[in-house]
């Protein structure tokens, strides 16, 4: 059942459909037009409820925003990302300065007489806390205010929010506490210089490392919440069970505490207090900050404990994380971003602390500026603590969103998984949102035209052409195109691929192609078409040339130049890929061809579709064709036809500015990632560079985020670092395949095998594919759906007996050697044996055309440049 905050349906749409009986008295079902992002529809009023409540069924973790008490993490924003993010980074890269500042303190002479004398450090002591208390203060107010107007709307508390909120007020509490007890001793010298050791700065010094013991307490609450206990026939979290269940965190606080309260409580030698007076009041430099055997014992003792606290905490973060990889990632995606970006903030808390005690403490520990920084309190610890407690009451605190937030979170992460369904999925989006809601005219991702482009872009690096001689030409005119029902040429005899130009065709049902090639800077664009459909396919880095376009990575003005360049409103592109795009007129060639093939169709060919992709540099060459070649419709009338963007480990070619125009211009634009794909990863120098459009990030665990939330983007790239490897155009085929193979495991999505069978109804490619490479057959997934929810779960791995992933590069063919093809000949059958190539994973099809029907065209300069056809990425095997 569809709740009200979720359901906004429209007036017309909340009229029951009326049944109309023709002649015979027949019931005919009433179908309702809708038009959402460009795409006119007529959809049954049935099938679009239905979709609806399918989709609100997904998400498990959707709360009601009418009735319970949700907090800001629940519905992060990306401007409260943005906040997180920067405050965060911000506070980092102060306590980091700090922190070396403070080092080089300590590993200078040691002036014991000017350091006691001078109030330099109080003052900055003050000063810094006092900021920090101020700001701690305000936030400590907010957060109680929610609290106490939520208890005032009787809304429900769920056990685990109250826990969580409940955590999160006691570290705000406990850390401004902290501030105030390492407020109090500075203050206090400001006015007294010598009276350093007097008996409440032992108490001061006490309590303020019982409260960051407290801390590290409250961080263990938080990481061992997420272990599960069986209670009952239920398995549940330990967040949502009794206290009691936590009592094992209480063993490292007291095993912190006995060496803090032995090190601030204990006696001290009396030939320190003795030494400080003297010092203030002296002229000459002399030192003995020695501390006694006993207390620096204690000290190693609690930098010790403290680093095994550290150790457990990350140590239960990252068990959690790992055991998230079992399950849907819709099922577990509050929990594991939760976990994620705990492990994140966490850390750099642990480790700021970790360098504090060991180069503060340790490094010099005989010294009067350690001496005077254990007495005292770290500054940096203040600060980058201070700044994480106020991120997670930021984030914690109960919120009241907008209205049409649940239906955002909904919907910006769906997708249709065939090319039919997008449009009642489009429709039933703009049945749930709001009314005049950006919303409801959002694009939606489709994983049918995600592997069409994969296949695509595929050939546009591996084509070879038809003929084995070419001879270049001067040419400013078009070739002119041959229709795909002529019988085409065989293969040509160097061909290093099974992919074929008529399979690519047959996707859409193209009848035409053309190769547009500019020889300056090796730019090549595959093309084909019908009176519907046109599908430009951009080659990504292959070449020197290539390479090189991709260094030159200062920016220049997007033509036509508009904006201000002070006021950020001034679009900025990647000069690279611009002369790539620009070079010998090859912009105005593809687009005035696009333009004569709408020209030249017919009247009652329907809606034009212009899909546009590419890999690498041909990512961000088909970004720049997609903005201009719309641009070019609009300005010629063509408005109503559809340009839509899929690219594959595409850098940023943008400004901010850019990606803003772009975003109004062509909104179905989607930017397929590999994980941590270091092209995609890299490139944004900072602000330099924006990527446009939505992104899609996948990985080899078969996980598929659609749309994912600037949180999740942020705290995904955290672990594992940036990966080469992952950029290749045989890693992002692996990649996508593993997230088909994983819908037949326990991480699939709700309708993941419905999904797959759907791809094979509608794709005799993808059907071929699937059962030649993957052993994934179209009667084991019918069997499969066929069965019940319970049954299903009985099940445990991969349900489809047989079914694998292929191995990486599948759709190459092995070069060998003369020698090596004469050894293998003797041992195998002979048919597999072909021309001196052998196949990477499987016999050579008996149909090996892959060939180009069409014309070429070859835009060349005087000079002479290798026009030799390559095989995929640089470094590709």
């Amino acid at each position: 059942m569809i709740t009200d905050d979720f359901l906004h349906c429209k007036a017309a749409a909340d009229t029951p459909s009326q049944p109309t009986r023709n002649d015979q008295g027949s019931r005919e079902q009433h179908s309702t037009p809708f038009k959402t992002a460009g795409i006119d529809t007529l959809c049954s009023d049935d099938d679009v409820r239905v979709e609806a409540a399918k989709v609100q069924a997904k998400f498990v973790s959707h709360v009601d925003t009418t009735t319970e008490v949700v907090v800001r993490f629940d519905f992060m924003s990306d401007q409260d990302t943005r906040v997180v993010v920067l405050t965060v980074e911000a506070a980092t890269f102060a306590g980091l300065i700090i922190l070396l500042v403070q080092f080089a303190n300590i590993m200078t002479t040691d002036g014991s007489t000017r350091r006691f004398q001078s109030t330099t450090v109080y003052n900055w002591n003050v000063g810094v806390g006092s900021t920090c208390l101020a700001l701690l203060t305000g936030m400590l107010m907010t957060y109680v205010w929610r609290v106490v107007s939520a208890c005032q709307q009787h809304k429900i508390w769920q056990a685990r929010r109250k826990r969580i909120i409940v955590l999160f007020l006691g570290e705000l509490v406990v850390q401004w506490l902290n501030l105030a007890l390492y407020i109090i001793p500075n203050a206090y010298l400001l006015l007294h210089r010598c009276l350093f050791l007097f008996p409440a700065f032992k108490w001061c010094g006490w309590l303020s490392w019982t409260c960051w013991n407290t801390l590290f307490l409250l961080f263990l609450l938080h990481a061992y919440g997420g272990r599960m206990s069986k209670l009952g026939p239920k398995v549940v979290l330990y967040n949502d069970g009794p206290w009691r269940w936590m009592w094992p965190c209480l063993v490292p606080w007291v095993l912190l505490q006995i060496p803090v309260s032995l090190a601030w409580l204990s006696p001290m030698d009396r030939h320190v207090f003795q030494n400080i007076k003297p010092l203030c009041q002296s002229t000459t430099i002399a030192a003995s900050c020695t501390l006694d055997t006993r207390t620096q014992i204690c000290v190693y003792v609690v930098v010790g404990v403290a680093l095994g606290y550290f150790v457990v905490i990350f140590s239960l973060c990252f068990w959690k994380i790992r055991q998230h990889k079992r399950f849907p990632f819709r099922v577990v995606q509050v929990g594991w971003l939760f976990f994620r970006l705990q492990l994140r903030l966490r850390v750099i808390v642990m480790v700021f602390l970790a360098l504090c005690l060991v180069l503060l403490w340790l490094v010099r520990i005989h010294s009067c500026a350690s001496f005077q920084f254990t007495w005292l309190g770290l500054m940096p610890m203040q600060v980058v603590m201070t700044a994480n407690t106020l991120v997670w009451a930021y984030i914690s605190m109960p919120h009241n969103p907008h209205t049409d937030a649940a239906a955002k979170r909904v919907w910006e992460q769906e997708f249709a998984w065939t090319e039919a369904d997008k449009p009642i999925k489009l429709a039933a989006k703009a049945l749930t949102v709001p009314d005049n809601s950006k919303l409801s005219q959002a694009p939606i991702f489709c994983f049918e035209t995600m592997m069409h482009m994969l296949y695509w872009t595929c050939l546009a690096y591996d084509y070879k052409r038809a003929t084995g001689q070419y001879q270049r030409k001067r040419s400013d005119k078009l070739a002119e195109p041959l229709t795909t029902t002529a019988a085409p040429p065989q293969q040509h005899a160097g061909a290093r691929t099974t992919l074929r130009l008529p399979t690519a065709l047959s996707l859409y049902g193209l009848t035409h192609s053309e190769l547009l090639w500019e020889l300056q800077l090796d730019t090549r664009c595959l093309m084909g078409w019908n009176d519907s459909t046109i599908v430009l396919a951009f080659r990504g880095t292959a070449s020197i040339t290539n390479a090189w376009s991709d260094l030159q990575a200062w920016r220049v003005p997007h033509p036509p130049a508009r904006g201000h360049l002070l006021c950020g409103t001034k679009p900025l592109v990647h000069v690279g890929f611009m002369k790539s795009w620009q070079a010998g007129g090859f912009n105005h060639k593809v687009i005035t061809r696009i333009m004569e093939l709408i020209h030249s169709r017919k009247a009652a060919s329907g809606k034009l579709r212009i899909y546009i992709t590419g890999h690498s540099l041909g990512g961000a060459l088909a970004t720049l064709a997609a903005y201009d070649i719309r641009q070019e419709l609009v300005r010629q009338g063509q408005q109503e036809a559809q340009v839509v963007c899929y690219s594959f480990g595409a850098p940023r070619c943008g400004n901010h500015a850019f990606a803003t125009d772009y975003n109004h211009m062509v909104p179905d634009t989607w930017s397929i990632i590999n994980d941590q794909d270091v092209v995609t990863r890299g490139g944004k120098f900072l602000f330099l560079y924006k990527r446009p459009g939505h992104r899609v990030i996948i990985n080899s665990l078969g996980v598929m985020m659609v749309s994912p939330s600037a949180m999740e983007t942020s705290v995904q790239q955290y672990q594992g670092g940036q990966s080469v490897g992952q950029h290749f155009m045989t890693s992002y085929h692996h990649t996508i395949l593993a997230v088909i193979l994983a819908q037949f495991t326990a991480k699939a999505f709700s309708d993941g095998m419905e999904g797959v069978l759907k791809l094979i109804q509608a794709s005799p490619h993808l059907q071929e594919l699937f059962e030649t490479q993957m052993g994934v057959r179209q009667e084991d997934i019918k069997k499969q759906v066929s069965m019940s929810p319970q049954d299903r779960l009985m099940q445990t791995g991969n349900c489809l007996e047989g079914a694998h992933l292929p191995p990486r590069g599948f759709y190459f063919i092995k070069p060998v050697r003369a020698s090596q093809l004469q050894a293998q000949s003797n041992t195998m059958p002979a048919c597999i044996a072909f021309r001196g190539w052998l196949p990477f994973w499987r016999p050579i099809p008996k149909d090996p055309a892959v060939s180009h029907p069409s014309g070429e065209l070859e835009l060349a300069y005087e000079k002479p440049v290798d026009s030799s056809s390559h095989s995929g990425e640089l470094g590709l095997p």
